[in-house]
């Protein structure tokens, strides 16, 4: 079997060097690479060379099951990566810090340093503290939706703010088990594999804004950012005191 060649999808059997054939049947079993793995685990890079179809044989811990330390947040492919280490799953994080002016102060301090928001003042904001210029694009702010209903992210300008959850550009809601992106245009439901799967909101060099899930994207808005409406912010609101915001965090450039 030693000088057999497998067909697509199977590799040599561990002792074709010990058997006689020529055939698929005789010197060939299954790879990996066609073994689907049981939801948080992912084929080992290996998978194409690797014979095998259980996930003893064939997968690994995915990212998504990783507890980042202090400072780092998951990489945003964390449902397609295998490991279960800091290296191989997070990196560092520039997390929102709130401005004192925003009209909801219902968050906890502690809790903020790391990005997250227990959110809920009956629709009041918080402002995030630091305020983009047309200048610094293109620039996006992620995080994770673990939420019900009625928690609305989005941008909007910092001279000239609409009211409680109606951020004008790029509003996106945080539902159960899905996101609504472009509230205010060309509005679309967007399912979530699991509450791990990481959303961006991303402006880009001409001031157009797409969403991005796990990594890929999904949408682009209807509407740009207009020049005149800089500088923006971004902005939380929520009606649901039960939902939370995790790992809020800037991002200079999408990771695919």
């Amino acid at each position: 079997c030693h000088s057999h060649e497998c067909s697509q999808g199977l590799v040599h059997r561990p002792n074709a060097g010990a058997l006689t054939g020529s055939s698929d049947g005789t010197c060939c079993e299954a790879a990996c690479s066609s073994h689907t793995c049981e939801q948080g685990s992912v084929r080992r890079p290996d998978a194409d060379s690797t014979p095998g179809s259980s996930d003893e044989a064939c997968c690994e811990a995915a990212c998504g099951s990783h507890e980042c330390s202090q400072g780092l947040v998951r990489r945003s492919d964390v449902a397609s990566l295998p490991g279960s280490s800091d290296e191989a799953c997070c990196e560092a994080a520039t997390f929102m810090w709130p401005s004192f002016n925003s009209p909801c102060q219902a968050y906890s301090k502690s809790d903020a340093l790391r990005g997250d928001f227990h959110v809920g003042c009956e629709g009041k904001r918080i402002y995030s503290k630091r305020q983009i210029q047309q200048s610094d694009l293109p620039v996006g702010i992620a995080f994770r939706c673990d939420s019900h209903d009625d928690t609305h992210v989005g941008f909007d300008s910092v001279s000239n703010r609409t009211s409680t959850w109606k951020q004008p550009y790029a509003n996106l809601e945080c539902q159960s088990g899905a996101v609504y992106f472009d509230w205010h245009g060309d509005r679309k439901s967007v399912s979530l594999a699991n509450e791990d799967d990481e959303v961006l909101l991303y402006i880009n060099e001409d001031r157009t804004i797409d969403l991005y899930l796990a990594g890929e994207v999904k949408q682009r808005a209807r509407d740009a950012v207009p020049e005149a409406a800089f500088p923006v912010d971004f902005e939380i609101a929520s009606y649901d005191y039960g939902d939370i915001l995790r790992g809020v965090h800037w991002v200079s450039e999408p990771t695919q």
